[in-house]
């Protein structure tokens, strides 16, 4: 037997409600300092193109200055079940 995933529907007035609280609490979160200071998406004041940078300047000074670094990409979007 194969497993398969369950694809749900929603109505347009549930998924305005959804996208309304996301955005109230990434306010809330944001104002209260409890985001990691990585996050860069949906963020007022900062962009992916801005995290890209810091990341290749991160990787330029590691390897200027022969410090040892990893970095560690973990996509649990992918992750179901």
């Amino acid at each position: 037997m194969q497993r398969l995933r369950i694809i749900l529907l929603y109505e347009a007035d549930f998924n305005g409600h959804n996208k309304r609280m996301a955005h109230i609490l990434m306010a809330y979160a944001e104002q209260h300092d409890l985001l990691a200071p990585e996050q860069y998406g949906s963020r007022k004041d900062l962009s992916a193109i801005d995290h890209c940078l810091n990341k290749c300047l991160m990787f330029d000074i590691s390897r200027q200055t022969r410090w040892p670094l990893a970095l560690c990409g973990n996509d649990v979007n992918s992750y179901y079940d």
